[in-house]
C-alpha cells in the first residue's frame, strides 16, 4: 500500500463520516510525510492546517489552538494574494491580536478567550478544502475519550476531513475500550512503514563530504534493509531468528526469569524500530568509532556499523530488557540476534561500547583495546592463536581442540593477556559441556599461578589497562575450578592493584637509585599503603642526598604523604601496616641521627625529618581517635 495515495485519496473526500489515523512508531517520519509529500501533492487543490497536541491539557485548549491556526492560515493566504481589502485588515489585527501576548497579560486572559468564542470556522478557506491534522495524539494529558470526541467533532459537525497522527499501539495499551470509540471516530486506518532505502540515502547524503560518508555510502544498502527488517534481496527475515531461541543458555536465563520463552518470541520478533531519529543518532555516533577502526584497518567495517546501529536502535526503543550482573550485555546481544539475525553480529559489539549506548559513557581506551583486539585476532592463523582469541563454538572441532591442547604451556607459564586467559577459561567450558576435550588434562592450579605471574609482569611492565575487559558470562554455570581463576583476574581487574604494586616498586627503586627524584616524579601517585621496605629505602634515600637537599626533604615527604588517609587509598589492616611502618621510619631516622655526631647539619636536617613524621603519625592517629568517637556516638 503507497501511504501517500491513501492519504491523498481520504482529502478529497467530501463530508467523510468520520477521521483517517496515520499511525506508525514514534520518529517513523509521520508528520514529516504530511508537512512534505501531502503537502507538495494537495498545494493547490487543500489547505492543510497542522495542530499538535503535546502538552494541551483541556478540550478548551483544542479548540483554541484550531481557531488561531486556522486565522493565521486564512490571515497569510490573504496576505499573500495581496489582497488589500477590509476583511483582510482586520484579519491582520486579529492575527496580531492573537498573537500579541503584552496585550493578553494586560486585558487578563478571559477576554482573550471571549475573542476566539465568537470566531467560527469553516472547512473551506476560499475555495480550498482544510484538512485538519492533529498530532502527538498520544502526547496529551486529556484522556483519549475526550480528544477523540473532539475529533468527531470536526468531522461530524464542521465536516472537516481530518487527519489524526499517533502510535496506535501506544494508545491501546492506555485505553481499554479504545476500538469502541475509534470504530465511532475513525473511518480509515493507514499504518505508515517508511521508505527506508530513501530515508538512509537522504540522511547521508545530509551528511557534511567526509571519508567517513563515502563509507557509509559504500553501505547503503546493508543500512537500508537493516532499518527496513529485510534482507538484501528485500524479503523478511523474521523467521530466520526463531532457531536463536533453541539456545541452552538463553533459554535458561529466560526461565530463571520467569519468562516463557514462546513469549520472549513473539515480544522480539518482527519489532525491529523504525525510528528515523534514533537511526539518524547512531549514524552519527558511530563515526566517533569510526575514526579508533581505521587506525587497525578496514575489513569488515560494516559489520561494525551494522552491530552498532542494530544495538543503539533497539536499545533506544527499549528493547534489551534482560540484565544480569553475571552476564553483562551477554544476553541483550542474544537479543539482538533475535530481532537483527542477519545484521547483527556479537563479535562486533564489545561492552565498552554497550555501555556508551545505554549507559553513556564513553571509554576510549577500552573501546580501542577492544578494536586492537578483535584486529588481532584476525590475523590469526594457526589453531593455538585462534583459540586464544576466538570462542571454539565458531571453530572446526579439530581446529577447536588441537588449539586448546597447544595452549595449556602458554596458560601455566603466564604468557596470555587477561583477556586471552578470559578466553581459555570460556573455551575450556564450550569444550567440557560439549565433551570435546579432557578436562581433566587442565591443571587448574597451573593455571592460577599462570595468571598470577600475568599479573607479575603487569606491575614489571606497567599494564594498568591491559585489556578491554571481555567477561565470561554467567559464572555459575563454570565450575569451580574455573570460577577461581577467573575471580583472580576479576579482582585485579576491579582493584587497582598492579598500579599500587607498581608504584610502590617505582617509589622503593628510585629512593635507592636516584633519590633526587622521587619526590618530583611521584608526588601525585595513588598508594594503598606505605610499608617497612618503602620505610627503609626512604632513610636510604635521605642519606644518600646532599645537605641542600636534605633541608628539603622532610617538607616534600610531608607533602606526600602528610594527609595519607584522605589523599591515597589506604583502608583497613593497610591503615594500621602504615602507621606501623611510619614508627619504623622515625626509629630508623633516630638511629641515623645518633651516627651524625660530628655533622651539625646533617643531625639538624634528620631531627627536623624525625618531628615531621612524628607529626604525620601523631595527627592521623588524631583523626582516628575523632573516628571512633563519631562512631561511638553514632
Amino acid at each position: 500500500m503507497d501511504t501517500i495515495v491513501e492519504l491523498e485519496n481520504y482529502c478529497n473526500i467530501e463530508n467523510p463520516v468520520g477521521a483517517l489515523l496515520l499511525t506508525g512508531e514514534w520518529g517513523s517520519g509521520k508528520t514529516y510525510l504530511i508537512k512534505n509529500d501531502l503537502a507538495k501533492r494537495l498545494k493547490d487543490t487543500h489547505e492543510i492546517i497542522t495542530i499538535s497536541l503535546f502538552g494541551i491539557s483541556s478540550v478548551e485548549e483544542i479548540h483554541k489552538a484550531v481557531k488561531r491556526a486556522w486565522l493565521s492560515k486564512k490571515s497569510a493566504i490573504f496576505e499573500e494574494n495581496s489582497v488589500a481589502s477590509k476583511g483582510v485588515r482586520i484579519l491582520n489585527k486579529v492575527k496580531d491580536y492573537i498573537s500579541n501576548e503584552k496585550v493578553r497579560g494586560v486585558a487578563g486572559s478571559v477576554l482573550s478567550i471571549d475573542f476566539l468564542d465568537f470566531i467560527q470556522i469553516e472547512n473551506k478557506i476560499g475555495k480550498k478544502p482544510v484538512i485538519l491534522v492533529f498530532d502527538d495524539l498520544e502526547r496529551s494529558t486529556i484522556p483519549t475519550e475526550l480528544k477523540l470526541g473532539v475529533i468527531n467533532e470536526y468531522c461530524e459537525n464542521l465536516h472537516f476531513n481530518v487527519i489524526v497522527i499517533a502510535d496506535e499501539e501506544r494508545i491501546e495499551k492506555s485505553m481499554n475500550n479504545y476500538n469502541d470509540f475509534k470504530e465511532k471516530v475513525i473511518q480509515r486506518t493507514v499504518l505508515h512503514v517508511p521508505n527506508g532505502s530513501l530515508i538512509v540515502k537522504k540522511i547521508i547524503q545530509d551528511m557534511p563530504q567526509s571519508e567517513y560518508k563515502n563509507m557509509l555510502l559504500k553501505y547503503t544498502d546493508e543500512i537500508s534493509s537493516l532499518f527496513s527488517g529485510l534482507d538484501l534481496e528485500g524479503s523478511a527475515y523474521d523467521e530466520k531468528s526463531k532457531d536463536l531461541l533453541h539456545n541452552r543458555s538463553y533459554v535458561n536465563l529466560l526461565k530463571r526469569n520467569g519468562t516463557d520463552v514462546k513469549s520472549r518470541e513473539n515480544e522480539l520478533i518482527g519489532k525491529q524500530p523504525k525510528n528515523i531519529r534514533s537511526l539518524k543518532a547512531a549514524l552519527q555516533d558511530f563515526e566517533r568509532v569510526f575514526s579508533i577502526i581505521c587506525k587497525y584497518g578496514d575489513s569488515n567495517i560494516h559489520k561494525w556499523l551494522l552491530s552498532f546501529v542494530s544495538f543503539s536502535m533497539a536499545a533506544k526503543a527499549n528493547l534489551l530488557k534482560i540484565n544480569d550482573k553475571n552476564f553483562g550485555y551477554l544476553f541483550e546481544n542474544y537479543d539482538l540476534n533475535i530481532l537483527y539475525p542477519i545484521h547483527f553480529d556479537q563479535r562486533f559489539m564489545p561492552e565498552s561500547l554497550c555501555r556508551w549506548i545505554t549507559e553513556g559513557i564513553w571509554e576510549e581506551d577500552e573501546v580501542d583495546n577492544a578494536v586492537r583486539d578483535y584486529y588481532a585476532s584476525v590475523g590469526a592463523t594457526t589453531p593455538k592463536d585462534k583459540v586464544k582469541t576466538t570462542r571454539i563454538d565458531l571453530l572446526e572441532e579439530t581446529e577447536a581442540v588441537q588449539g586448546l591442547t597447544e595452549i595449556l604451556p602458554e596458560a601455566y607459564a603466564g604468557n596470555l593477556s587477561f583477556n586471552e586467559y578470559v578466553m581459555f577459561i570460556c573455551n575450556c567450558k564450550i569444550a567440557r559441556e560439549n565433551n570435546l576435550f579432557d578436562s581433566e588434562k587442565v591443571d587448574w592450579a597451573k593455571v592460577c599461578e599462570g595468571i598470577n605471574v600475568r599479573i607479575e609482569k603487569n606491575i614489571q611492565d606497567k599494564l594498568f589497562h591491559e585489556s578491554s575487559r571481555q567477561s565470561i558470562g554467567e559464572i555459575a554455570t563454570y565450575s569451580e575450578n574455573e570460577q577461581k581463576a577467573y575471580q583472580i583476574i576479576d579482582s585485579a581487574r576491579k582493584t587497582p592493584v598492579i598500579m599500587f604494586e607498581a608504584n610502590r616498586r617505582q617509589y622503593i627503586s628510585l629512593m635507592y637509585d636516584c633519590p633526587e627524584e622521587v619526590f618530583l616524579k611521584m608526588s601525585s601517585s595513588r598508594f594503598n599503603c606505605f610499608d617497612e621496605e618503602m620505610a627503609k629505602a626512604t632513610v636510604d634515600g635521605f642519606k644518600k642526598v646532599d645537605n641542600s637537599l636534605k633541608a628539603e626533604f622532610p617538607g616534600y615527604f610531608e607533602y606526600m604523604w602528610g594527609n595519607y588517609r584522605n589523599s591515597f587509598d589506604i583502608s583497613g589492616e593497610n591503615i594500621i601496616k602504615t602507621e606501623k611502618s611510619l614508627e619504623s621510619l622515625s626509629d630508623l631516622l633516630k638511629e641515623l641521627s645518633e651516627q651524625y655526631t660530628d655533622a651539625v647539619f646533617k643531625r639538624k636536617a634528620t631531627d627536623m625529618f624525625i618531628r615531621v613524621v612524628e607529626s604525620i603519625i601523631s595527627r592521623n592517629s588524631s583523626h582516628k581517635e575523632e573516628m571512633q568517637i563519631d562512631e561511638d556516638v553514632d
